[in-house]
């Protein structure tokens, strides 16, 4: 469990009820590289955090809009909505932060205290 100022952000990819977000695990014995920081924003609450962040001068972006199994290019597989139920609510939940080598610890920081605040 992590404390981040006086919000307590729930473990093992199970949301804090108080934030509506869903943030990534890592297991233990592994590492990330964190090409991307995504989160999820449950409840339909993604447009409206991010128009925020925006406003806020945080970036955000959705890497995923769409999952696989409803791309066009796999379309030959015959899939359709409702046969992956999960990935397609990760993908109209996710979003991601900024992340990369040159953030500095005050960005982070930032970052992350808008997206509680907004959550």
């Amino acid at each position: 469990m992590t404390v981040t100022g006086t919000v307590t952000v729930g473990s093992d990819c199970y949301p804090n009820e108080k934030l509506s977000l869903i943030l990534p695990r890592v297991k233990p014995d592994r590492t990330s590289v964190w090409a991307q920081y995504l989160v999820r924003l449950k409840e339909g609450r993604r447009e409206r955090v991010q128009a925020a962040l925006k406003e806020a001068g945080v970036p955000t972006a959705v890497h995923y809009p769409m999952p696989l199994h409803l791309q066009e290019y796999f379309a030959y597989l015959g899939y359709k909505k409702g046969d992956y139920p999960i990935a397609e609510k990760v993908s109209e939940e996710i979003v991601s932060l900024p992340m990369n080598p040159d953030l500095c610890e005050e960005k982070m920081g930032y970052s992350a205290s808008k997206v509680i605040e907004f959550a």
